[in-house]
């Protein structure tokens, strides 16, 4: 019974999210990402690197990067997004794992994002990959750093739209230091919400 998985709520949600996204298109937020800049219409089709290639990455040739679904924005019907979930189906079905939390996570995104840039090329329209630092600044079990870090330190930039705080690592914080990005923010405390619009056309 795949409900026994201790991760099948995760696994739950994320097949929800791809479903809503890729029927209806528009902007999917996880409960815990803040944006701190209204994002351009020009965002379409739109997911990011995770972590950041680092000089160590580059040094120790690990120039392989994973893909988050914690901000997806996605015209509806998208191709990408529907080898996405044959995949997710697949994998449910005939290659469930109920150990493994990414899955149908970021594990499946970056597989076949990986699949997809092969087949159709870098340029394609189906989907861009921005870096990182669009949504993710701090890495995944970094992201404590928002509410310890003086501001000076932030890898926070201009072209930064949206801040994941990753609950997992940031939940235990009832305060943030002084000087720190998310004190100076302070709407960081404020609650948050699923977000789902339409994309215009």
């Amino acid at each position: 019974d795949r409900r026994k998985s201790p991760y099948w709520y995760s696994h739950e949600t994320d097949l929800i999210r791809l479903l809503l996204v890729e029927k209806h298109g528009g902007v999917y937020l996880d409960t815990d990402v803040h944006l701190i800049k209204p994002l351009p219409k020009t965002l379409r089709n739109v997911l990011a690197y995770q972590d950041r290639l680092s000089a160590k990455r580059i040094l120790t040739f690990k120039f392989k990067r994973a893909v988050n679904g914690a901000v997806m924005i996605f015209e509806k019907d998208n191709p990408f997004l529907r080898e996405v979930l044959t995949e997710a189906i697949e994998r449910v079905v005939n290659k469930y794992d109920p150990e493994n939390w990414g899955i149908l996570g970021p594990k499946l995104l970056t597989a076949v994002w990986r699949s997809h840039r092969t087949r159709k090329g870098a340029d394609n329209t189906d989907v861009q990959l921005l870096d990182s630092r669009a949504f993710y600044p701090y890495h995944f079990w970094s992201a404590h750093g928002c509410f310890q870090d003086h501001e000076y330190f932030t890898p926070v930039k201009d072209d930064t739209y949206a801040i994941h705080l990753n609950t997992k690592v940031t939940a235990e914080f009832q305060a943030t230091s002084k000087g720190s990005y998310c004190d100076i923010h302070h709407a960081f405390g404020e609650s948050f919400a699923v977000v789902a619009v339409k994309v215009n056309a």
